[in-house]
């Protein structure tokens, strides 16, 4: 017990005590009073009390006593009766769930424990009414959530108890099984339950109690009254920690996926071994069998403009390939989108596509066909006369069967391609093969060539009769026209003579134009588009100024009854998405250079030809065959491309691009060519020609030049070092039999680097002319040469003048 009960009880005691004192004594002390009253009458008569009087006080003091006795139990009885009202009032209001009442027993101390115990009681029970109240919002709470997230879940769902009676479902559920959840929950005989329900839970029980989730598929009648693939997920929940209570079941139908499975395989089998067009027809066939739509197709883009039907089926029938415009098509929006459908009325939603108004379509639906980068390759379509219904997988399948078709049209490019690289690479073998015996033929031509130039200036110097004069200048034309046929065969083989400097092409190409002003008829008109500012190459501008005059040239023969010549110019980036266009170019910057004519055109035959040596289509006598090939030895020279498009009765297109030269471009001034004199000095010729050696000994000789001769380079290397400090000059030969002019050169540079040399040559090799100018070689002179032509380079090279007319 503790002090502060145990006080309290002491209080109690004490105060029933002294009331009960008080009450008795008041009875004794009126007893008393009536006594002492008796006796002092007494004393004054002098007698004492009689006996009668004893009697008659003790009766009276019994009957004070008994009758003061019972108005205090009274008073006392009432004082109780108020109290325990009092008590049963508030008790009353508590078990009425007013909990706010209080008991203040300030003036009673003797119930102050039991109203302190009835305090207790209200506190108790006002704390687990609070509790049970907070337990019954939890568990609504709880309730509710389970049914939303049922709800929630858009898969039949259902739990019952271990008995197989069940306790819940979600109107997803009642949906599929025919059933509503109030019937279920009321349900009294598996009997009356629907049929869909009925074998469900047969399956359920079947599979029998475990206390892990697992799934496991069946074969299920639903309430549209067909059997679908059903996976049946089921598992345990607990009430109690390790009891099991009841299951949870969630059922996904999977019919469709199965179906589309096997559509699937019915599609692999089908394409196994089939490609191109037949694999596309394949496809649609499948997805209007599928879908039962009145078609589909798919079309290759090959530009944001315009689709290319590569297959398509129409009311079962299949349409041959064509292209359809692509600005007002809802194929536009699945290109952009990746996938697009109207179920129906599309040609209101796109009133401009007259291909949709021809065929009368009402349901559209599309996928992008698209490559690994995010590239659009093509489009895959589906259409029908009435509403399109498509089903829940359709985008799915039709987005596989997209990636499928992609696939395949990459595969179709890289095919092309592959077979237009090898078809290059033939042409590039076959162009080298006939390069190296072209190059071979001009060096021996340009040898003998050159002799006869040599021997007919020598002729002209010593010979003054006026008919023998006329003669030579006659021979003289005639190198002149063999030369320039050497050269063309050169510029084919790609061993002209190439002397690389940067070159303005804009200035090439006003001069090009300029010079075809006079040379077609007044029926061909002559354009030029140029980009503002200067488009510079490395190249050599004679080479490139022949090479555009000749397609002038061939555009102008391509033009009998008139028409236009148009030359472009401008700058291009080449990147990789380009390079299709140009296959052959790397990524960079290019100037384009386009000469394009409205000519009668050539076929593909022909234009799969046109660069070939030799290969012409003018009459006999019209033509060498070498115009155009020298113009690809030329392109080809200076790391460039060139292409050409063309179609009978349309005209012809030619594309060159060649690398852009960005560096700073010296502005160079020409000085003013020095008065001829003669000269004097020791020069080394060494040619392994020996009637080119006598020619140049013998005009160097009328100039006043000492001349020696070498037949090869290592004879010329020895004579140098017979005669080292007394050679001005070295005239070096490119092709010699032994060591090579370019070696030859460099062993003349190790004995004195300071030494000057003129390289000489009938053609160049692998650009070893311009590796040997580039290593100190003074200048270069191109065979066949005159006589007067080699006397000016001597001249410039030694500082000194030489005769013009020597």
């Amino acid at each position: 017990m503790s002090p502060l009960q145990s006080k309290r009880r002491t209080s109690l005691a004490s105060s029933i005590i002294w009331r009960f004192v008080l009450y008795s004594t008041i009875p004794v002390a009126a007893s008393g009073t009536l006594f002492l009253f008796l006796v002092m009458q007494s004393g004054k008569g002098s007698r004492s009390i009689p006996e009668e009087g004893l009697t008659i006080f003790f009766v009276t003091l019994l009957a004070a006593f008994g009758i003061l006795s019972a108005i205090g139990g009274w008073f006392f009885a009432r004082w109780l009766s108020r109290l325990f009202a009092y008590l049963s009032h508030n008790a009353r209001r508590v078990a009425e769930g007013d909990y706010s009442t209080t008991i203040p027993l300030q003036r009673h101390i003797e119930m102050e424990e039991l109203a302190d115990n009835i305090r207790s009681m209200v506190s108790a029970v006002r704390e687990r009414e609070e509790q049970y109240r907070e337990l019954n919002q939890e568990t609504r709470r709880n309730l509710l959530f389970q049914r939303t997230l049922l709800e929630a879940i858009n898969l039949p769902m259902v739990y019952y108890n271990l008995q197989g009676d069940p306790l819940g479902c979600n109107s997803r559920f009642e949906e599929v099984m025919g059933v509503t959840r109030d019937r279920l929950l009321h349900l009294q005989d598996m009997k009356d339950a629907p049929e869909p329900f009925r074998r469900l839970m047969a399956e359920l029980m079947k599979s029998g109690g475990r206390e892990n989730a697992h799934t496991f598929e069946r074969e299920l009648l639903l309430n549209d009254g067909r059997i679908h693939t059903i996976i049946i997920h089921r598992a345990p929940y607990f009430l109690e920690e390790g009891s099991i209570d009841g299951y949870v079941c969630a059922l996904l139908d999977i019919t469709e996926y199965r179906l589309t499975e096997d559509a699937f395989q019915r599609l692999i089998q089908s394409t196994v071994g089939v490609h191109g067009v037949d694999f596309f027809h394949r496809i649609v066939r499948l997805l209007c069998d599928w879908i039962g739509c009145d078609g589909a197709l798919v079309g290759e883009v090959p530009s944001q403009k315009e689709c290319r039907v590569l297959s398509m089926l129409l009311n079962g029938l299949r349409v041959d390939e064509y292209t359809f415009n692509l600005e007002h098509s809802p194929a536009r929006q699945a290109i952009a989108k990746g996938f697009f459908s109207v179920e129906e009325n599309v040609c209101e939603q796109f009133p401009l596509d007259n291909e949709l108004k021809r065929l009368g379509i009402t349901g559209y639906a599309a996928v992008a066909l698209e490559a690994d980068d995010g590239t659009v390759l093509g489009i895959l379509e589906l259409f029908s006369r009435s509403p399109l219904r498509l089903p829940s997988m359709a985008r799915g399948s039709m987005e596989i069967l997209a990636a499928m078709a992609a696939s395949e049209i990459l595969r179709i490019r890289a095919e092309r391609e592959q077979i237009k690289l090898e078809a290059q690479l033939r042409q590039m073998e076959k162009m080298e093969a006939v390069g190296q015996l072209a190059g071979g033929i001009a060096h021996d031509i340009n040898n003998q060539l050159g002799c006869i130039l040599g021997y007919a200036d020598i002729i002209q110097d010593v010979n003054e009769q006026p008919g023998i004069s006329e003669f030579i200048s006659r021979i003289h034309q005639a190198v002149s026209r063999s030369a320039d046929l050497v050269k063309k065969l050169l510029a084919f083989s790609r061993h002209g003579n190439f002397v690389m400097k940067p070159v303005n092409m804009t200035a090439v190409v006003h001069e090009v134009v300029g010079l075809l002003q006079h040379s077609v008829d007044k029926s061909i008109s002559l354009s030029l588009i140029a980009a503002d500012g200067q488009l510079h190459v490395m190249g050599d501008p004679g080479q490139l100024q022949n090479a555009l005059l000749n397609l002038g040239l061939n555009s102008r023969d391509a033009l009998p009854d008139g028409g236009t010549i148009t030359y472009e110019i401008h700058a291009v980036e080449v990147c990789e998405e380009e390079q299709g266009d140009y296959p052959s170019c790397q990524c960079g910057s290019y100037v384009c250079l386009k000469v394009h004519d409205t000519g009668v055109g050539m076929s593909p035959e022909v234009a799969s030809r046109i660069f070939e040596p030799f290969y012409t289509t003018k009459p006999e006598g019209k033509g060498t065959g070498l115009g155009l090939a020298a113009v690809y030895g030329t392109i080809s020279s200076h790391r460039g491309y060139i292409d050409v498009k063309s179609a009978a009765g349309v005209g012809t297109d030619f594309t060159i691009l060649i690398p852009r030269y960005n560096a700073p471009v010296p502005v160079c001034t020409e000085e003013p060519a020095a008065p001829a004199v003669f000269g004097a000095g020791t020069v080394l010729v060494i040619d392994d020609e020996i009637d080119i050696r006598d020619t140049v000994a013998l005009a160097l000789r009328k100039c006043g030049f000492t001349v020696i001769t070498a037949g090869d380079g290592l004879e010329g290397v020895q004579l140098f070092i017979k005669y080292t400090g007394k050679i001005d000059l070295v005239i070096l030969d490119m092709v010699l039999p032994g060591i090579d002019g370019k070696s030859t050169f460099e062993q003349l540079v190790e004995l004195d680097p300071a030494v000057k040399v003129i390289i000489v040559s009938g053609y160049t090799v692998d650009g070893r002319v311009q590796s040997v100018l580039d290593q100190g070689a003074r200048s270069f002179l191109q065979k066949p040469f005159r006589n007067v032509d080699m006397l000016r380079m001597v001249s410039d090279v030694l500082g000194m003048d030489v005769a013009a007319d020597k």
